[in-house]
């Protein structure tokens, strides 16, 4: 089970918490920023894992899909274009 707090909330512009999935394990600090563009958004994630011994590779691997996801479910809303 996870449990978290929300750090910063800034409607349609910033998101940060944090997760833990235990007392005894460490922190997971994520920040989501976006930032409305010619099209769309942009969305920024930013992980920052305390006393995590992940590589960066093995990061990417862990939320490029997460990051897929969220395009993949947002562009079903999409207006059809002609």
């Amino acid at each position: 089970m996870l449990a978290g707090r929300v750090l910063c909330a800034l409607p349609y512009r910033r998101l940060s918490y944090f997760l833990r999935s235990g007392p005894e394990d460490p922190c997971t600090y994520l920040t989501w920023q976006l930032r409305s563009c010619p099209g769309g958004s942009t969305v920024h994630l930013q992980v920052d894992q305390a006393e995590c011994a992940d590589t960066e590779e093995e990061a990417e691997n862990t939320w490029l899909p997460v990051l897929a996801a969220l395009q993949t479910l947002l562009s079903r809303d999409e207006p059809s274009r002609p």
